[in-house]
Parts: structure tokens; C-alpha cells; sequence
């Protein structure tokens, strides 16, 4: 773990809000970039870092690593909650701004050696995780298809090269009309027809601007487990003949 100052190199356009009937609107998503070489260069898929988030919030907000770029900077996928003090400030940095922040934290995701296609599922902004997570992997030589549900067509900041994704939407604007979760019965097996996949986001709601919440509410459930505010996305494989096969995550946070 690094104690280190990033500076801000880009931010990204805000996407779309999303009112939500239970728990805080969000106003909008975006991402931004920060030049951070001493984090970034030791940063795996599925760890995130603290940000302190300026005078008025006492304690430092969790964001998981969407993304690594030269091992030189870290880009942070986060959704700016209504009253979010923590997230609000975040998204009015600009470019040349210091931001103080610690990490990378947590133990992140593990790929077994023999496994060879990833099937990840993510329902809006549960997304920033597994951005890194699909990028890595694809560098390794596996084949990647994600499932990605939000709202309506409003898509995340950037595809992948080689990376199969499919959308489902709940207003049927783009891909399946439905949640995204009703796709698993198709894909689960994708790869060996006797794998079953399970996959759930346990959302901790402790701090009420995180970083890395379930936008869509697609078919995921939220649990207040204490461990970290965001989305911490577990990927079970259930593989009926050979157990070790496919993907897991060790929280350790």
C-alpha cells in the first residue's frame, strides 16, 4: 500500500443519472484519470483505493481501479450520488488538480491458470471493476464476454478491443428488454457446458457517495456487510466435474 498526491490528467463526460426509487438518485457517472505512478504500477483487477475528497468529508472514500494506463495512471469509474459530499467533489476536479489517495487495497480477483473464457456480469456502475479486470485478461490470451445491464442505452465510458459484450437494457432501448441477469441461463455455461455461474454484487451502503454502487439494480443483491462501501462484485464458477476451474474473488478487504 502507497500514500501518494495524483494529479489530474483527464475527466471524463458525465453519463446519464438515474433516479432510483429506494436509496439516493444519482446524478450522473463519469470517469477521471489521475497520474499516479507509485499506485498504479503495483495495482491488480479488483483492488480499489481511498481518495480524500477535500476539507469537508473527514474520511477518505473507496473507489475501486476501472482502469491502468503505462502503469504511470489510474482511472476511477464513480457515480455522484445526490448529496454525495465525497463524490461531488471529486467530479469537480480539473485537469493539473492534486488529489491525495491510498492503496491499492484489497486482495482483487484470481483467474485459475487452466481457465481460458471469462463470462462477467455487471449491472451499471458495477462495471468499474471489471473494466481492469476484462482488460487483463484479454493481454493473457482469454476470450472475455461480459454481460452488462443498465437502465436505459446509456453505456459506459469505453468498450474493449476484442472484448464480447452484451447489453441488455431495461426499457429495451439497446440489446435484451430486461434485466441482465436473464441472460445467465444462455451464457452460463459458455465455454464447458457443465460450469454454472453464479453472480451477485454485495453492495455495503455505510458511506452514502461510494464509489462503486449497483446503478441498474439488475437482478444483483445488496447487502450492508460492513466490509467496504461500493460494489464488491464475487464471481462464483460451479464447476460440477472440476471445481478448481474458472474465476473467483477473495475480498480480504
Amino acid at each position: 500500500m502507497k500514500q501518494s498526491v495524483g494529479t489530474v490528467a483527464a475527466t471524463g463526460k458525465p453519463l446519464k443519472g438515474l433516479d432510483r426509487p429506494q436509496g439516493q438518485n444519482i446524478r450522473f457517472s463519469q470517469t477521471i484519470t489521475l497520474g499516479c505512478p507509485k499506485i498504479a504500477s503495483i495495482a491488480r483487477p479488483g483492488q480499489f483505493v481511498m481518495v480524500n475528497c477535500g476539507p469537508d468529508c473527514t474520511l477518505p472514500r473507496p473507489f475501486s481501479v476501472h482502469q491502468v494506463i503505462d502503469k504511470e495512471r489510474l482511472v476511477l469509474y464513480f457515480a455522484v450520488l445526490e448529496d454525495g459530499k465525497g463524490t461531488d467533489w471529486l467530479s469537480n476536479r480539473r485537469k493539473g488538480d492534486a488529489v491525495s489517495l491510498f492503496g491499492p487495497l484489497g486482495n482483487g480477483f484470481s483467474v485459475q491458470p487452466s481457465s481460458h473464457n471469462l463470462l462477467l456480469v455487471a449491472g451499471g456502475i458495477g462495471v468499474a471493476p471489471l473494466h481492469f479486470l476484462a482488460e487483463e485478461t484479454l493481454k493473457n490470451g482469454h476470450s472475455v464476454t461480459m454481460l452488462y445491464g443498465t437502465a436505459d442505452e446509456t453505456s459506459y465510458p469505453e468498450a474493449l478491443p476484442r472484448l464480447e459484450l452484451v447489453r441488455a437494457t431495461e426499457d429495451g432501448s439497446v440489446g435484451h428488454h430486461g434485466m441482465v441477469t436473464d441472460l445467465l441461463p444462455k451464457l452460463a455455461g459458455w465455454g464447458r457446458p457443465n460450469i454454472r455461474l453464479r453472480a451477485h454484487a454485495d453492495v455495503s451502503s455505510d458511506v452514502p457517495d461510494a464509489g462503486a454502487t449497483n446503478q441498474t439494480g439488475t437482478g444483483f443483491s445488496g447487502n450492508r456487510h460492513g466490509l467496504r462501501s461500493g460494489s464488491l462484485l464475487r464471481l462464483h464458477h460451479q464447476n460440477e466435474a472440476r471445481t478448481e476451474e474458472g474465476l473467483s474473488t477473495r475480498s480480504g478487504i
